[in-house]
């Protein structure tokens, strides 16, 4: 699943012209992530001038928290690759007013335009970002309330001092972006996937809205495949 996500990703970029990146934290992109940076190791030219924008990331925590969402795509994607501050966009995790911040993030959304590609993961209760499951969904960036699901994620669990909310790109930014690639993968994700599958569109499960993109690709791994 990894390294077919990775070829699909590296193969948008060379014949695209892929500028910007969106790009999720968690444990089912990390293998597509390990792998797109050897394929950058073995030629730095195919990947010019990347920006990179965080999909998400907790509210009220330390920056530098090691579970971060920004934390994470340093570690695995901005440094391996190189790529500098100003070209990457991000939501700062423990700001004193989380709205404008988000406000902050969507006008440099707005400057740069639909993202070429975006990288997802998928939620055990079907969320994409914390966009979270409810009657209504937001269409940009914006503070979201976080769930109780949500919060039993294992980089909230970790943290010293824990999010209070969360901080993400919306439900339109997300259909907006050019190329969606989805990539889910444990046996824990067996129930929302199946749901998933039946291809019936709920804002109770933010990742059925998928099905109305013209250009998404889904990854699943053999141990979250229903039978």
């Amino acid at each position: 699943m990894s390294r077919q996500s990775a070829r699909l990703l590296i193969s948008h970029i060379k014949g695209n012209g892929t500028k910007s990146l969106c790009l999720a934290s968690g444990s089912s992109p990390l293998g597509l992530y390990k792998n797109f940076v050897d394929a950058y190791k073995e030629d730095p030219a195919n990947f010019p001038n990347l920006k990179v924008v965080k999909l998400d990331e907790w509210g009220g925590i330390d920056i530098t928290e090691e579970t971060s969402g920004e934390s994470y795509l340093k570690t695995n994607i901005l440094a391996p690759l190189r790529i500098k501050e100003p070209n990457f966009i991000s939501f700062q995790t423990n700001t004193a007013s989380p709205e404008k911040e988000c406000e902050r993030v969507q006008d440099e959304l707005e400057n740069l335009g639909a993202l070429d590609v975006c990288i997802l993961g998928l939620g055990m209760n079907g969320h994409l970002g914390f966009n979270e499951p409810a009657k209504e969904l937001m269409s940009y960036c914006h503070v979201a309330k976080l769930s109780r699901k949500t919060l039993q994620h294992a980089m909230a669990v970790s943290m010293a001092k824990k999010p209070t909310y969360g901080l993400t790109l919306g439900m339109a930014n997300i259909l907006n972006s050019k190329k969606i690639i989805l990539v889910v993968s444990g046996a824990h994700k067996q129930i929302v996937i199946k749901h998933l599958l039946e291809q019936k569109i709920s804002t109770y499960l933010p990742a059925s809205l998928l099905w109305l993109h013209p250009n998404t690709t889904c990854f699943i791994d053999e141990e979250s495949h229903t039978r």
